[in-house]
């Protein structure tokens, strides 16, 4: 559905959300061209963008678009298009006017004369009209005859703006605001000189017969309450002085304004305040329409298509509310950006019905343009009592609110999340350790899983980490982490798989390296209690931590200190002075290296690029070096409690 038909179908367009709504947000769409977009219609699922150079996109979904294949000669620009039904559409420009007779499939030069207009608007699929610069057409016919409306000696840039089936006003540069109706093609002048011929108007769009609002040069915003007759200045705090191209009202409070440098202004009290909308670009921006199901949608410059989603809560998914490790003040926070979303000073709170507010909105939140489908962890204050969580309850329910600029609330959303406790825990595996650079070379990263690898036996792991984009070049390999009964070591509370990056820290897959922020999330973890940690790799003997630990802990624990692991003087290997690693060779993972993991290697030898239980050097193939890596710890037994 485009705005000049909205009033004539007899449908008010809402927008239908879950959440309370304020303002709309903007998502580039991915169009495939590069040319200046200069209009755009809606009918159903259709979509249908013309544009400069013969230029006609069509989209069934709004996300993908297809660039037209049109005949030869339709090289010119066209600059206004309207899909009328499910099967009829007319585009016009610099050239013939085509006609699309297949539901925008295909456009053909139509009609019994060459035509060139600026644009136009069809009641139905018969009876509509078109402007040039400096006349008015009518046809009865669906564009095969057209007839010359009543000479008027102006000069028409706006779009005709319908107030019924019959009738549309339209403005000229010159300030003067005409009514033109279709069954007699008249052009009857309302008020000569209503607008102020500095700021030419470039749109209108009608709300009713008597309501309606216009956009034009140099930040100019007008209403009518009286069919056009007079006009008031609205908008004025906006103090804009770039072109505003096109409006649209969804219904009768709820409007945009587009412009130039990517000017958006949404208005929810029927234009009496504005308040800016923050975007992906800062093109010029020349048209915009309404779907059936609400989404907006912009055209302009450069191939640029903007599709409105509900609100900034519609964008993001809560992942996890994690206690810091580095301040039992502060939690950490991350969130999905699951697509490209703009926010204007954002910050978050979140509140439950135990822990009341416990992220302030104080605390500002970025999301501003980070890309589709990436995981954003922040650091917040948190008023959580540590001494309620039991390690049984830590599934809490709240409600997310998202604020703006502080204080301006956009939207709330009911939520559900699991409050964790976060381990910081480090280690080294003795194949992978680089004696140049004192860190793990991270050479299987190309041959990584894109889920865990230990759902197979001896582990038989069956947890589902699975991380959203590829590892980064700094990981070495997928561990297992156990928490363990600090009084019956033998009963495991909680299991997680996890990354091991190339200087020791194992985290889980959603860390944000670019803060540092990183470790291991637990969600069975009681705010009081103390775990065994178990640290288990698939060719590299297991480890566990000499004592039990509470989380969040403060600093990291280091299995490359024999003080912090069982039997460390035993278990580990020294590869550099006072430095320890986990022992390789451990081909079968049974906790023990012995003739068994010989044969493993044996069975494997030669095999290369790929992801080998024998490649302790974690290098891809399995050949002489992993060989001297099993060897010297042949006969190496780990300890009996956590070995299969």
């Amino acid at each position: 559905m485009q705005k000049y038909n909205l009033l004539l179908t007899g449908i008010t367009c809402i927008f239908l959300f879950t959440s309370s709504f304020l303002q709309a947000q903007w998502v580039q769409q991915t169009s495939n061209s590069t040319e200046n977009l200069l209009a755009i219609s809606i009918y159903d699922n259709t979509i249908c963008v013309v544009g400069e150079n013969g230029t006609i996109l069509k989209s069934t979904n709004g996300q993908t678009w297809e660039t037209l294949t049109l005949d030869a000669g339709i090289d010119y620009h066209l600059s206004d298009v309207q899909l009328v039904d499910a099967t009829v559409g007319y585009a016009c420009g610099q050239g013939d006017f085509l006609k699309s007779t297949d539901g925008g499939n295909t456009w053909l030069p139509y009609g019994t004369e060459n035509y060139q207009a600026n644009s136009l608007w069809f009641a139905d699929a018969q009876a509509g009209m078109s402007l040039s610069i400096s006349d008015q057409k009518v046809t009865q016919d669906g564009a095969d005859t057209w007839d010359l409306g009543n000479a008027v000696f102006d000069v028409f840039i706006s779009k005709p703006a319908p107030i019924d089936n019959n009738t549309a006003l339209v403005a000229s540069q010159y300030g003067n605001l005409y009514q033109f109706t279709l069954d007699d093609a008249a052009m009857t002048i309302i008020g000569s000189s209503i607008f102020d011929s500095s700021q030419a108007v470039k749109d209108m769009h009608f709300t009713s017969a008597n309501i309606g609002y216009a956009a034009g040069e140099m930040g100019l915003l007008m209403k009518t309450i009286d069919g056009g007759l007079t006009w008031e200045i609205i908008g004025q705090e906006l103090s804009e002085n770039v072109d505003f191209n096109a409006i649209l009202f969804v219904d009768d409070n709820t409007g945009y304004v587009a412009g130039d440098m990517g000017r958006i202004y949404q208005t929810t009290d029927a234009g009496a305040t504005w308040n800016y909308l923050l975007n992906p670009t800062y093109t010029n921006l020349y048209d915009i329409a309404v779907a059936d199901n609400g989404i907006v949608y912009l055209v302009g410059e450069e191939g640029v298509i903007l599709a409105s989603v509900a609100s900034a809560c519609g964008s993001f998914g809560l992942v996890s509310v994690t206690l810091s490790s580095t301040d039992p003040n502060m939690v950490e926070v991350t969130v999905n950006n699951q697509s490209n979303y703009f926010v204007n000073y954002p910050s978050i709170q979140i509140v439950d019905a135990q822990d009341v507010a416990f992220i302030n909105p104080d605390n500002m939140v970025d999301f501003f343009g980070h890309a589709e489908n990436s995981y954003l962890t922040y650091t917040v204050p948190h008023n959580i009592n540590l001494n309620t969580i039991d390690g049984t309850n830590n599934q809490r329910n709240g409600t997310l609110y998202i604020y703006e600029s502080f204080s301006t609330l956009i939207c709330s959303i009911p939520i559900s999340f699991t409050i964790q406790f976060k381990l910081q825990l480090k280690a080294y595996l003795q194949g992978t350790y680089n004696t140049d650079t004192d860190m793990m070379d991270a050479n299987a990263v190309s041959f990584l899983p894109n889920s865990q690898p230990y759902n197979n036996s001896p582990w038989n792991y069956n947890g589902t980490e699975t991380p959203i984009n590829n590892p980064l070049d700094f990981v070495v390999d997928w561990v297992l982490v156990e928490l363990r009964n600090a009084n019956n070591p033998e009963t495991i509370i909680e299991t997680q798989a996890a990354w091991m990056l190339n200087d020791g820290t194992i985290t889980n897959m959603f860390f944000d390296y670019t803060y540092g922020i990183h470790g291991v999330a637990f969600e069975k973890v009681a705010g009081n209690e103390n775990y065994y940690v178990v640290l288990r790799h698939r060719n590299h003997v297991d480890v566990m931590s000499s004592t039990a630990i509470s989380l969040p802990n403060n600093a990291p624990l280091d299995f490359s200190t024999t003080s912090n692991v069982q039997q460390g003087n035993n278990q580990l290997v020294e590869i550099t002075p006072g430095v320890h690693a986990l022992a390789a060779g451990d081909f079968n993972a049974d906790g023990i290296i012995n003739v068994f993991d010989f044969n493993e290697f044996t069975a494997q030898a030669a095999s290369t690029n790929n992801y080998y239980s024998c490649d302790a050097n974690l290098d891809g193939n399995v050949s002489i070096a992993d060989f001297n890596a099993y060897m010297p710890n042949a006969s190496h037994i780990g300890i009996g409690l956590i070995r299969y």
